[in-house]
């Protein structure tokens, strides 16, 4: 299990020239049971914004890049939906190229999905380039039915490439075949940034861990948030979004 991440640690490691990425859900915000019913709170907005007044913010989500958007609404800062297919933020618009052409294959499947697994009344999210399927609210009695269910539904896509499979939080992620994740979107950002940035990389989830090995590659500092002893390429680990939250005000009160 990784060390407890500090507000010390932080100042240790902030370098010159520093840059905050940070997930969305489970991270600044605390999971709920679909995602319209996620409470972005005032007071983290307003940490948000303060930090941004100071350093480059970027956030990298599983959402898509307008919800995310619609969801923050900070301006200044760099957005990264889809789990970094989509990019955008002061002097940077990005997609990534190969994304675009399966978007009739995932309209197909989301349509399949929603047929076959109406029984279960599950949340099936199009993401427009991606799908999630949220499984939060369904009888715990009936997710193993159906997680089978999803599992034959995707078996022939898979087995013929045309997607790629993620598994999160109560949530299934549909993607197409690209060779693109966070880690990605973190670079993009960070060759737009041009100066020689030190990354921080903030996430709770299995898909964060693309970006945790990219930023540690940087030899920047990744940050789990959790409070369960889990394996992880992240090196620290915070308990919650609210002892996060705690750091950055400090951080902020440091450099005002």
């Amino acid at each position: 299990m990784p060390p407890h991440y500090s507000f010390q640690k932080l100042m240790d490691g902030i370098g010159k020239h520093p840059v905050f990425f940070f997930d969305f859900d489970g991270t600044l915000v605390e999971l709920a049971s679909t995602p319209d019913k996620v409470k972005f709170k005032p007071i983290t907005k307003y940490i948000l914004e303060n930090l941004a007044n100071i350093f480059p913010v970027g956030i990298i989500s599983g959402r898509c890049l307008s919800d995310l958007q619609k969801m923050i609404a900070i301006d200044g800062i760099f957005y990264a939906g889809n789990h970094g297919v989509e990019v955008e933020g002061p002097g940077l618009s990005f997609i990534e190229p190969n994304t675009s052409r399966f978007r009739y294959l995932i309209l197909n499947l989301l349509d399949e999905l929603k047929a076959k697994l109406s029984s279960y009344n599950p949340l099936i999210e199009d993401k427009i380039y991606a799908i999630g399927i949220h499984y939060r609210t369904i009888d715990p009695l009936r997710v193993n039915d159906f997680l089978f269910e999803v599992t034959k539904i995707l078996e022939t896509p898979l087995n013929k490439n045309e997607i790629k499979v993620l598994n999160g939080k109560k949530v299934i992620e549909v993607k197409p075949p690209v060779e693109w994740n966070k880690g990605n979107s973190v670079k993009i950002i960070l060759k737009h940034l041009k100066n020689d940035y030190a990354p921080f990389y903030f996430g709770d989830d299995l898909t964060d861990e693309f970006a945790f090995e990219t930023v540690n590659e940087l030899k920047g500092t990744s940050v789990l948030i959790s409070n369960r002893n889990s394996l992880t390429k992240a090196k620290f680990i915070l308990g919650s979004s609210n002892e996060l939250m705690g750091i950055l005000a400090q951080i902020i009160s440091e450099y005002q």
